[in-house]
């Protein structure tokens, strides 16, 4: 099951359970835990809490979680005291974690939402204990399938916009989104590179190469312009004509061809791909952060799955950009300049980095929706 991420307050969050930062007494305290306790009832969640302490750290206990409206179950995890990150403190946050999950897993919960644990009170630094969580439970759902997994982080602490990745990636989207007052033609030096790439090592040889980004009608790369009386930038050679001439024989043969390759169902091009690959599925959903019952669906050559179902699968099968327009376009989708969350992801697969977790991180504090997470 997938990891995904929302801002929201922990106790706002649909879960079977939900977990509370707790402390070693597993008393009410402040942050989360207080929050918690105030929204469950502080007297009969005190009381369960009491016959269960102490917690160490590094460990989760269960309680009911009473009078929270989302939950049925709280997981009290301890986490640990920020020192100075040479005290066990990564170990026994990654622990806090894995503790509470195999809770969830021998109670057989479908679903648990954390918060970011340690990281309010107890000192540890918010963008290191997001680290922590997200490689502690991707290491625990990629053994454990059947459990969904939400981190409600309650503000922008955890993402540094300070950071090299931030800022590369901010002015990556400044230098290539495509804005309305970027379209109009303002003079010669003021154009849009949407030059396209090769086509995708897999498909036909008929196959037309993808752009780079869609935003409209695409002209080929030999359209002339006019400037005559029909009016500035007219097309000499349109897309869309009434009087466009019947192709020759042999492009109707070689048009004919490329249609039937075209009609391939999506599910048939993406199991082709998993195949030349030598993968397994479970490989590929895991990858792509999907729901193994999700992943089933794409066997069904009439099921069409979302933009960003189709983007985690790219990811996963770590797909470059010319392969990522074709498998996008069965689909029915292409990568665009206008939007943010396509530039993001694009960038990703232009340096080679496919990690779901850090691009759905990125695209997270970017406001963006996430990839796959269905």
């Amino acid at each position: 099951m997938p990891l995904t991420f929302v801002r929201n307050d922990i106790i706002n969050v649909r879960a079977d359970a939900v977990v509370n930062a707790a402390n070693r007494d597993l008393k009410a305290g402040g942050g989360v835990c207080g929050a918690i306790f105030e929204a469950a009832g502080a007297e009969l969640l005190q009381a369960a809490c009491d016959r269960l302490a102490p917690c160490e750290t590094g460990q989760a206990v269960l309680t009911t979680a009473f009078g929270l409206p989302n939950a049925k179950f709280i997981l009290h995890a301890v986490g640990p005291r920020w020192q100075d990150g040479r005290h066990g403190e990564e170990a026994l946050l990654y622990a806090c974690y894995q503790s509470a999950l195999r809770l969830a897993q021998a109670h057989r919960f479908s679903s648990v939402a954390f918060p970011l644990i340690s990281a309010g009170t107890y000192g540890y630094p918010p963008a290191q204990a997001l680290k922590v969580a997200v490689r502690s439970i991707r290491d625990f759902l990629d053994r454990q399938e059947d459990l969904q997994v939400t981190l409600a982080l309650y503000d922008r602490a955890a993402f540094d916009a300070g950071t090299a990745l931030h800022r590369e990636i901010t002015a990556y989207i400044e230098d290539h989104q495509v804005r309305p007052d970027k379209r109009r033609k303002q003079d010669p030096d003021d154009t849009i590179d949407l030059s396209p790439l090769p086509a995708a090592p897999f498909e036909s040889q008929y196959a037309a190469a993808a752009p780079l980004f869609t935003d409209g009608v695409t002209m080929p790369d030999d359209a002339s312009f006019s400037d005559g009386a029909a009016g500035p930038w007219e097309p000499a050679h349109t897309l869309f004509s009434d009087r466009v001439a019947a192709p020759a024989p042999s492009q109707a043969q070689d048009i004919r061809r490329l249609l039937s390759e075209l009609d391939a169902p999506f599910s048939t091009r993406l199991f082709r791909l998993i195949d030349e690959r030598g993968l397994k599925d479970s490989e590929v959903y895991h990858r792509a952060n999907l729901d193994r019952r999700h992943f089933a669906k794409l066997r069904h050559a009439d099921y069409r799955p979302g933009k960003n179902t189709v983007l985690a699968l790219c990811v996963a099968l770590r797909l470059n950009r010319s392969e990522t327009n074709e498998l996008l376009g069965a689909a029915g989708f292409a990568l665009s300049g206008a939007l943010k969350s396509d530039l993001i992801v694009a960038w990703f697969i232009d340096q080679g980095q496919y990690d779901i977790d850090l691009i759905n991180e990125t695209l997270f504090d970017f406001d963006q929706q996430l990839l796959g997470a269905s």
